[in-house]
């Protein structure tokens, strides 16, 4: 979560520079950095009920540990497409396309991660993998209504 912070804030940086009107700055700077905070801890939470009703708390350490250096790794992939978009180096049809193909990697490399820590099926992995995605499509949504 610190590796990545800095990285967060230069974005937030430049959505707020790009759109100054558009937010209350303390406002968006506060939503912003407690939406980022909840999104690191509430996976995990989620997590750990989950890895007990598959008879796998043994393992759930293992998954968390891997799960959050892959979650550096991908934010490191992320964030500077989100810089070029907000720059206006890349046309959003593009910025589109990218943030699925990142997506769908973000999915498989979970999946991949479920799988081998935990020891659990293709299936089980799956929807790990999918209540992931879906968890951070929800908080995304949640951080913009508190912002609209």
């Amino acid at each position: 979560m610190a590796i990545v912070a800095p990285l967060f804030a230069s974005v937030l940086l430049l959505i707020y520079m790009g759109a100054p009107d558009q937010y209350e700055p303390v406002r968006f700077f506060t939503v912003q950095a407690i939406g980022y905070v909840v999104a690191w801890f509430v996976f995990p939470l989620i997590m750990f009920y989950v890895v007990q009703k598959i008879d796998r708390e043994r393992r759930f350490f293992a998954f968390i540990a891997a799960y959050n250096w892959s979650s550096v790794i991908q934010n490191f992939i992320y964030i500077p497409i989100v810089v070029v978009a907000q720059l206006g180096v890349v046309p959003t049809d593009l910025t589109y396309f990218l943030v699925f193909v990142i997506k769908v990697l973000v999915f498989v490399y979970t999946w991949f991660i479920a799988r081998s820590t935990l020891g659990i099926t293709s299936m089980q992995a799956s929807i790990i993998a999918a209540g992931d995605l879906v968890l951070a499509g929800v908080m995304n949504s949640v951080i913009d209504a508190m912002l609209s």
